[in-house]
């Protein structure tokens, strides 16, 4: 919870405009709940589904409006290319 306060708190104060968090698959819906308490529910993207052209456009949602993409190790060891192909300092943070 206190990540997720945190970063709601860097969200508020307009310091950061997008985050990147890969957690373990089975934790995924409890970020997802700890997000929405934060105030979140709203900016969070989950980039973990088993549909490509979902998480296209996840993807560029989040590259577009910013927000909490959040994801699951095999998708981001699979995509990492991809999450990384803009520029060097796109996320604002990859707790």
């Amino acid at each position: 919870m206190q990540v997720s306060a945190f970063l709601a708190g860097l969200f508020h104060s307009r310091l950061i405009k997008r985050v990147l968090i890969v957690v373990p698959k089975k934790l995924l819906a409890h970020w997802t709940k700890e997000l929405s308490v934060v105030g979140l529910k709203h900016q969070i993207r989950d980039y973990s589904g088993p549909n490509k052209s979902g998480r296209h456009d996840k993807l560029q949602c989040a590259f577009k409006e910013g927000g909490v993409l959040l994801t699951a190790h095999r998708p981001y060891i699979n995509w990492c290319r991809i999450l990384f192909r803009s520029k060097k300092n796109f996320w604002s943070s990859v707790p």
